[in-house]
């Protein structure tokens, strides 16, 4: 009988409580990679955003030019005037971080006629 009493099956509270301890320590090892990639998701974000903005604006400069000869262009002079234009502020997500978008045009490009239209959209990137 004192055979049955001595022999013990299961873990002791030490054991349990050093077991759960390690289990933590490497499951905040392993969320590390995971708030990283949600970081770089956000970013990503953030640059597609700005990307689109830039598009957006390419797009609205191109359409108000006009074609020669076949459409007539609808563009206030100063808008593709030589020189910095901006900075606007710009709305959607990057409006919280508080993004703007400017451009710059420069005239007669390597002696053509032709102009260069250089757009910037920047925001401030959380810390």
């Amino acid at each position: 009988m004192s055979n049955l009493l001595r022999k013990k099956t299961g873990f002791s509270l030490v054991e349990v409580i050093v077991a759960l301890i390690v289990l933590g320590l490497a499951a905040s090892g392993m969320m590390a990679p995971f708030i990283m990639g949600r970081e770089n998701v956000n970013l990503a974000s953030r640059r597609i955003d700005a990307l689109n903005l830039a598009i957006e604006r390419i797009e609205d400069l191109k359409g108000k030019v006009g074609i020669p000869g076949i459409t007539p262009g609808r563009i206030a002079p100063d808008e593709l005037a030589a020189g910095a234009h901006g900075p606007n502020p710009v709305g959607g997500d990057l409006a919280a971080f508080g993004g703007q978008r400017k451009y710059t045009i420069q005239d007669n490009i390597a002696g053509t006629n032709l102009k260069q239209v250089t757009l910037t959209v920047t925001w401030n990137e959380p810390q």
